[in-house]
């Protein structure tokens, strides 16, 4: 299968994580695709191997800002 049909690690980028080449739900498509009508989905996948020692984690945008010093409106 190609390369382009599986949803990549967000932390390595160098590994799949899963097939996504049927999925096609709009919100998923459009976190990648042409532009749309839908909102896009937040979705983060890390590996088997990223696993071992990250998680992700779902935090408001405003904390996260906040850590990395940048203002969020």
């Amino acid at each position: 299968m190609a390369w382009s049909d599986y949803k990549i690690c967000d932390l390595c980028g160098d590994a799949k994580v899963f097939y996504d080449a049927n999925i096609l739900d709009e919100r998923y498509c459009a976190t990648w695709g042409e532009p749309s009508d839908y909102d896009p989905i937040g979705l983060k996948a890390i590996c088997g191997k990223c696993n071992k020692t990250h998680e992700v984690v779902i935090a408001p945008r405003a904390a996260l800002a906040e850590i990395k010093g940048e203002s969020h409106d």
